[in-house]
């Protein structure tokens, strides 16, 4: 493996620190490169729409947003006691989750 240094300025290495807290400054710049390395691979290669969107959907199950809404989902609760639920409001968004859940039926 080849040996490089680089200093960070500080306001840099703070940034990781914030944004990455669980990883020193040095592995989450590496991290980073490695990503961005990668991206640019997929980017060089033509996939489907259906590969485009399983790749969203995997990145978005992986942001934080993603993490947190599946730590706060509760798995207990079925199709039916959704409907229910939704029901009983009558607002335009129940109205929209309510028909696109019919389409898909």
């Amino acid at each position: 493996m080849d040996e490089l240094t680089i200093t960070l300025p500080a306001e840099l290495a703070e940034k990781l620190r914030r944004h990455i807290p669980h990883k020193p400054p040095a592995q989450a710049v590496l991290d980073l490169v490695a990503q961005a390395l990668a991206r640019e691979e997929e980017v060089d290669q033509p996939i489907s729409n259906e590969e485009w969107l399983r790749q969203q959907r995997e990145r978005f199950w992986q942001s934080s947003l993603g993490r947190y809404i599946h730590a706060q989902a509760n798995l207990d609760v079925t199709l039916e006691e959704v409907q229910q639920m939704l029901a009983h409001d009558r607002s335009s968004w129940a109205a929209e989750v309510i028909a696109d859940r019919e389409d898909r039926l």
